[in-house]
């Protein structure tokens, strides 16, 4: 069986240097692809100024608006609180998430992180461990994060499990691969595929390879970086796109 899988960082709904509301845009892209699960970093929670309406006229929080009807289940981890609201990282599904949990992984008062974990029910009855995070811009910061996450993942997820961790890591100078792919034992499926780690910021021109989607228990199959239109519109960042085969298949 296969599965295909989108990580973005959306950057709040706004495009590069904030000069245009894409929210509106993005779901309308999101809905063209229609990926079984996707991993969002950057997305706004709860914000009394912002009024999003769904389809049903109720009014919803960005990754509700989103998920629309689609991905009927969702995880939101809430990383940063402002006045206007919060944002963080979510997690959309087309299969049931039964249990979901939010790691803070922040180092300093400034940079508030999170590690989002999302165990889905996979058709097959088997689980699958949905991850999603955005690190710091500092390289010792992004190390501290990643020593914690490992811990994180080896007390809570078995070696054999089926495993996704994508996100926006911030690592331009590829510090910290040695220690998701030999410690952890994940793998960049850019890299596998492709012989590179995918360059995804900034969106016009992209030259930093900061995002990317790791796997474990799962056979890469094909993976692009999303960088044509409507994608190249939708904010700072690119997206990822990938398929992965699971179960049977992977034989």
């Amino acid at each position: 069986m296969r599965l295909q899988i989108l990580c973005f960082n959306i950057h709040k709904g706004y495009s590069l240097y904030n000069q245009k509301y894409v929210l509106h845009q993005l779901r309308e892209a999101l809905h063209s692809l229609e990926p079984d699960v996707v991993l969002l970093q950057e997305i706004k929670g709860q914000h009394p100024k912002e009024h999003l309406e769904s389809d049903d006229g109720s009014l919803s929080s960005q990754f509700e608006y989103l998920a629309d009807e689609l991905w009927p289940h969702y995880a939101y981890g809430r990383n940063s609180v402002h006045l206007d609201g919060d944002h963080g990282n979510a997690i959309l599904s087309k299969f049931p998430i039964y249990k979901s949990y939010n790691l803070d992984i922040s180092t300093n008062p400034i940079e508030k992180r999170g590690l989002l974990h999302a165990t889905v029910e996979l058709p097959d009855g088997k689980d699958l461990h949905l991850l999603t995070t955005h690190l710091n811009l500092h390289e010792r910061g992004r190390a501290k994060q990643m020593r914690k996450i490992a811990e994180y993942m080896g007390a809570h997820i078995d070696d054999n499990a089926a495993v996704v961790l994508a996100g926006d890591f911030n690592d331009w100078r590829e510090n910290i691969c040695q220690m998701l792919e030999r410690r952890m034992g994940l793998y960049d499926m850019h890299h596998t595929l492709n012989g590179a780690r995918a360059k995804t910021y900034p969106n016009f021109r992209p030259l930093l390879r900061l995002d990317r989607i790791y796997v474990s228990g799962l056979t890469p199959c094909c993976v692009k970086v999303l960088d044509d239109e409507p994608w190249c519109e939708m904010s700072d960042h690119l997206a990822l796109w990938g398929e992965v085969a699971y179960g049977a298949t992977e034989a």
